[in-house]
């Protein structure tokens, strides 16, 4: 329940409160120790978004071994983030292809249990893969027509959008990144996170295409 509510937390954007949950039920995860991998995973999880990324290099990579995928996903997300953020694109792109092949391994239809997909397009454009992203994008499609679930949506028409810009089909992108916006008006407040990440990329492609009033007020929105 723990588990589950830590990651609730992090959907609504409360990282500080999920790793408070985490750390706290942490002290007792030998009771199951099959558990403890999967904290430490979404502990490193959330200090890689915090920026805390001495801590999460203390997180011992033992966990992943035969047996522990859902943990193994998790770090290796969180090292797909850091490589991003340091810079390295081909690396981050590198293990991000190695997460879609543990999650295909494993029989991981829906990757919203560990939301690694969007990064992935944008790490994959940024190191020259246009196919690889186009794979991801079409993979998130397919699921949207299958399931109501509005996160694989937006993960697709954000790709969409960032294919669109990528290519320089910059109405084209406009529209996807508009689309993007509505459909998290959809979810009411729901995945707060999510759309912070959304509201950045959306004020990116503004600024880019020189209309710096309107990127200036979603990127002090998010």
């Amino acid at each position: 329940l723990s588990i589950a509510r830590a990651q609730i937390l992090v959907a609504e954007g409360d990282l500080e409160g999920a790793l408070g949950v985490l750390k706290g039920v942490s002290g007792i995860a030998g009771v199951v120790p099959v558990l403890a991998p999967l904290i430490r995973g979404l502990m490193a999880y959330v200090l890689q978004q915090l920026g805390r990324y001495a801590e999460v290099a203390q997180i011992s990579d033992a966990d992943q071994r035969e047996g522990y995928w859902l943990p193994t996903l998790w770090l290796t997300y969180s090292r797909a983030l850091h490589e991003a953020a340091a810079g390295h694109t081909r690396s981050a792109s590198d293990l991000y292809l190695e997460l879609e092949r543990l999650s295909g391994q494993v029989g991981l239809v829906d990757p919203s249990v560990v939301p690694w997909v969007r990064s992935a397009v944008r790490a994959h454009l940024a190191a020259q893969r246009p196919a690889d992203a186009e794979r991801l994008v079409e993979a998130m499609e397919a699921l949207t027509e299958r399931r109501s679930s509005r996160w694989p949506r937006i993960v697709a028409v954000s790709g969409r959008a960032l294919l669109a810009a990528a290519e320089g089909r910059k109405t084209e992108a406009l529209e996807l990144f508009e689309e993007l916006m509505r459909t998290h008006d959809e979810v009411k407040g729901a995945l707060r996170l999510e759309r912070i990440v959304s509201l950045t990329l959306f004020g990116d492609f503004l600024r880019r295409m020189g209309r710096p009033s309107r990127s200036r007020a979603l990127l002090e929105s998010a």
